[in-house]
């Protein structure tokens, strides 16, 4: 494990418990709540979970870009459009499970992190 891959992984730590504490003290409607409504207006909900559903293909990407692999096929509007599919199919989910997911992923993104080398 190289120091930049280390610094990665408890920065990705860092920012889901710092994600995970502000979320546990929300309240349901503030769970709920519409943010960026000039944007997308996706609730509160869907980006959290969001964030913790793409931990996986980030890792992915990085560990793509890291071999060299050439990523150009991954666009703003694939991007767009994966962030449109999943505020449809997210729209209800709980607090807990968010919650589980985040911590899952993030766990998961910072071991798989570790274990690349500071050239990748």
């Amino acid at each position: 494990m190289g120091t930049r891959a280390e610094a990665l992984a408890s920065r990705i730590e860092q920012g889901a418990a710092g994600l995970a504490s502000y979320v546990e003290k929300l309240s349901d409607s503030e769970w709920k709540t519409p943010i960026n409504p000039e944007r997308d207006g996706r609730p509160l909900n869907v980006v959290v979970h969001h964030v913790a559903s793409v931990y996986p293909v980030e890792v992915q990407l990085a560990q793509a870009v890291g071999s060299g692999k050439d990523m150009s096929e991954v666009t703003w509007d694939v991007v767009k459009n994966m962030n449109a599919e999943h505020a449809t199919t997210n729209a209800g989910i709980s607090k807990a499970d968010a919650l589980a997911l985040l911590r899952k992923n993030s766990s998961e993104a910072a071991t798989a992190v570790r274990a690349m080398t500071d050239q990748q």
